[in-house]
């Protein structure tokens, strides 16, 4: 039997606060909550710096940003490795792909704001080289699942369900409409494709949602 909400909720929110009270540091859910609640704690500082127009916070604030920024998106890699159950995760590669993934969806969304906030040329132009660059690893790294066999039973059977099975449609989805519609899209219409970005960023919910769950689909016993 479920326990009831205020049952449920009291221990989540119990649990929550021991991350931070009592962290167990060999966990990397608990790293991952640090990475992102230092992440947010610099984009706050970088929002407040500009409102005020502290330059000297803003330029102090970038290298920090950074390398948050990229740890805030690679970190699931090792959390998704601790969970030795699910052999399609123990990808040694997954940290370079989830940073792919974060380059040009980061990119993407870019694209989208600068439809109403126009960028200086040189950004633009950097946005746009990320966006494809990001995109095309992204692309090279999913089809390299449907190429390169898993090595264990396990996985290969987690990634029959991604592509040819239960999830095929949302992996198939997130291949053609959200890599490869989307390259093809950005290489005619230049940077200012937005319905590139759109697409390339619901075809990465798509793909997400068919690795994610494909990997837990397979019976640990």
């Amino acid at each position: 039997m479920l326990p009831g909400p205020s049952v449920f909720t009291h221990d989540t929110g119990h649990d929550f606060y021991r991350i931070f009270t009592r962290p167990q540091w060999r966990s990397w859910l608990v790293r991952g909550a640090f990475i992102i609640t230092g992440y947010a704690l610099v984009l706050a500082l970088l929002f407040l710096a500009g409102l005020l127009g502290l330059s000297g916070l803003a330029d102090a604030l970038v290298i920090p940003g950074a390398i948050l920024s990229v740890l805030a998106v690679i970190y699931t890699a090792w959390l998704f490795g601790q969970s030795k159950g699910r052999d399609l995760w123990q990808n040694p590669l997954l940290p370079l792909h989830l940073f792919s993934q974060g380059l040009f969806a980061g990119a993407a969304a870019f694209l989208i704001v600068e439809r109403f906030l126009p960028l200086p040329a040189e950004a633009r132009t950097l946005v746009g080289w990320a966006f494809a660059v990001g995109l095309l690893v992204h692309l090279l790294f999913a089809l390299s699942e449907l190429v390169m066999p898993p090595m264990t039973i396990d996985a290969k059977r987690a990634a029959h369900q991604m592509i040819f099975g239960r999830y095929g449609t949302f992996y198939w989805t997130g291949l053609i409409a959200g890599a490869v519609l989307p390259l093809v899209l950005f290489a005619v219409l230049g940077q200012g494709a937005v319905f590139a970005a759109l697409l390339g960023l619901a075809g990465l919910l798509a793909y997400e949602h068919a690795y994610v769950q494909a990997a837990q689909s397979v019976p640990l016993t």
